[in-house]
């Protein structure tokens, strides 16, 4: 319903009412649960992404890094420079390194995910522009495509970019990864064990290529409780951190949305509430403006009854079209005031209750 790291973005961009609050504890308990699943000596790398700078700063980053997880992840390069900035020393992959940040990336020791050859030739170019240690060589992660079909190198690429790579002493090959598509769903568990095999194949052509040991790594949040073949020398922990998703190992839910109750009317039997008359009132409502909208991330189509927020613990509808900042509910029987907190989902409340 929500992608976190656009919603953390929008709201750290402007004063809101609606606040995203992340609950450290949950996140702890949620990495030991999942450490609880793998052998010793296997590494984790966490998805921090867009929570752990900005309006949050790098607590997340800090708190991961104080509980030694071995390595951390980022969309983009500005993310890691923050990261950086405040004081986070830990190994940073950067999952969508831009032409115009590579630089920054060389100068911030933070290490690109490699998914096509053009991208590693315009590494290559900005290590030229930059003076590279001989003893400091650029870590980058290459990406190789199991079956997602989305980002990555494909089978028949592996030795060209491996040779590639081998040639340039400023390249150091830290790992190699796929993405796993449906880990989580048991009707695709044998495409899963066929990615597996493939990453598998692509380890056999890559050990002895390099007189360093390179990490590999495949399982996701839902993958490491479901595929222990699967967590190879680390496991990547990304929504699964946060609570979400895998019934089986209670996972706490470590992120709140609220947002506040702005206005409260009465609306009259046969009137219509926001665009295009989409909700019209059966008998006199009393209707509440809620101040977040799709651009603070809710879907347009969670209105009209799809879906319901929660006031003092209640659930109420949300009726006619979400709004760009705005929706609003039926509080029919709702004892309910203006400014009062409307929770989107928290512990009790979650996304997939919506």
């Amino acid at each position: 319903v929500f992608e976190f790291e656009q919603l953390s973005r929008i709201l750290q961009q402007k004063a809101h009412e609606t606040v995203l609050e992340i609950n450290l504890n949950a996140i702890i308990n949620n990495l030991n649960k999942f450490r609880s699943k793998l052998q010793p000596g296997t590494l984790v790398m966490a998805m921090v992404k867009a929570f752990s700078y900005g309006g949050g700063s790098f607590e997340i980053a800090n708190v991961l890094q104080y509980h030694q997880v071995d390595y951390l992840a980022v969309a983009y390069a500005d993310e890691g420079v923050e990261l950086r900035k405040a004081g986070i020393d830990l190994p940073i992959m950067v999952m969508s390194p831009e032409e115009h940040a590579l630089d920054t990336m060389i100068r911030h020791q933070l290490e690109p995910e490699i998914f096509n050859l053009r991208t590693l030739k315009l590494l290559e170019k900005a290590i030229k522009r930059n003076v590279i240690p001989q003893n400091k060589p650029i870590k980058i992660h290459l990406k190789v495509d199991t079956g997602m079909h989305r980002l990555g190198f494909g089978m028949e690429e592996i030795s060209e970019i491996i040779f590639t790579i081998k040639k340039n002493p400023h390249l150091y090959l830290q790992s190699v990864f796929s993405h796993l598509a449906a880990s989580d769903k048991p009707a695709f568990d044998e495409f899963t064990r066929e990615q597996i095999k493939q990453l598998t194949q692509v380890k056999e052509l890559t050990i002895g290529q390099f007189d360093h040991k390179i990490l590999f790594h495949l399982a996701n949040s839902g993958g490491i409780s479901r595929f222990p073949e699967a967590h190879f020398d680390m496991v990547r922990i990304g929504i699964g951190m946060y609570g979400i998703g895998d019934m089986e190992m209670q996972l706490d839910n470590a992120v709140r949305l609220k947002s506040v109750l702005v206005q409260i009317r009465e609306v009259k039997k046969g009137d219509s509430v926001g665009y295009n008359r989409s909700w019209i009132a059966e008998k006199n409502t009393p209707v509440g403006v809620v101040s977040i909208g799709y651009a603070d991330g809710l879907l347009r189509a969670l209105g009209n009854q799809r879906a319901n927020l929660f006031i003092n613990g209640y659930p109420v509808p949300i009726i006619g079209d979400v709004c760009m900042d705005m929706c609003m509910v039926d509080l029919t029987g709702i004892n309910a005031m203006e400014n009062d907190d409307v929770i989107v989902f928290d512990e009790e409340h979650t996304v997939s209750q919506l």
